[in-house]
């Protein structure tokens, strides 16, 4: 069985120069340590949710940001909310599985007429029995009485008419807001787009505690899978040398290894 990871909380410095080691306090317990890689991506992500009272109570009850299965959208009449990717995808992956199983029972509502989805997507999915409104935007929601969503209630952003639509389900697709949680108030440089500041080291204020990855910000930085490898193994190697004086930064080629079992990395 899976162990739940760690939240990390806090870091303190205990001591000073080389010698200074860190307490890290997690929600299961205490760790020490003299280095510290952060490799945190882009934070932590919760789906940005519908600005309405009476929201909360519908979650999970006709209310959805996620898909976990699309059983729960089974045989049901289905409205989508959004404009990227996420919600063109959703429609079209499930006008199968929603009422109709043709995508008749798929409505995707959108506040602009333009969509930040995949070109070919919005095209196939305009090719299939959903119905795409745009310049409209979601006002309100109703219940049936056991609590359950009955009904949402949309308005037209330019003719400023409104109507309410009965549906099953809602499926909110707004995108994310991303948090870098406690380390947000660590005490390290931190940027306006969350990302960590760091030297050419991948180091950051706090010596031996290292970013790499999307949440390690420097100047002409490029946001790619390759160039966040190239940031670990320049932080592992640092840090190296950091916890062992005598070692050496690069560590050398793979093909300068032999049999020989003396050799050490």
């Amino acid at each position: 069985m899976e162990k739940e990871p760690a939240e990390v909380q806090g870091v303190v410095a205990q001591g000073g120069g080389g010698a200074t080691i860190y307490k890290i306090t997690s929600d299961k317990g205490v760790h020490y340590t003299r280095t510290l890689v952060i490799a945190a991506g882009a934070g932590a992500f919760a789906a940005r949710k519908l600005p309405l009272k009476e929201a909360g109570a519908l979650e999970n009850r006709g209310v959805y940001y996620a898909c976990k299965s699309k059983s729960v959208f089974s045989d049901k009449k289905v409205m989508i909310a959004g404009g990227g990717d996420s919600a063109v995808d959703w429609a079209l992956n499930l006008r199968e599985t929603a009422f109709g199983g043709d995508g008749s029972g798929i409505t995707l509502i959108h506040r602009r007429n333009q969509f930040r989805a995949h070109e070919d997507s919005v095209r196939r999915l305009q090719a299939t029995k959903a119905s795409i409104l745009t310049f409209w935007e979601i006002e309100g929601l109703e219940a049936h009485d056991g609590g359950h969503l009955k009904a949402v209630r949309i308005k037209n952003s330019q003719t400023k008419e409104t109507k309410t639509v009965e549906v099953d389900a809602l499926l909110v697709q707004f995108g994310y807001i991303s948090s870098l949680g406690a380390m947000e108030n660590w005490p390290i440089s931190i940027e306006k787009k969350k990302a960590i500041v760091v030297n050419r080291l991948m180091e950051t204020e706090l010596p031996g505690v290292f970013a790499v990855g999307d949440v390690a910000a420097y100047e002409g930085k490029l946001k790619l899978i390759a160039t966040g490898f190239g940031e670990v193994a320049t932080a592992v190697n640092f840090a190296k040398t950091r916890i062992d004086p005598h070692a050496k930064m690069f560590p050398g080629h793979s093909s300068e290894m032999t049999g020989d079992s003396s050799v050490t990395i």
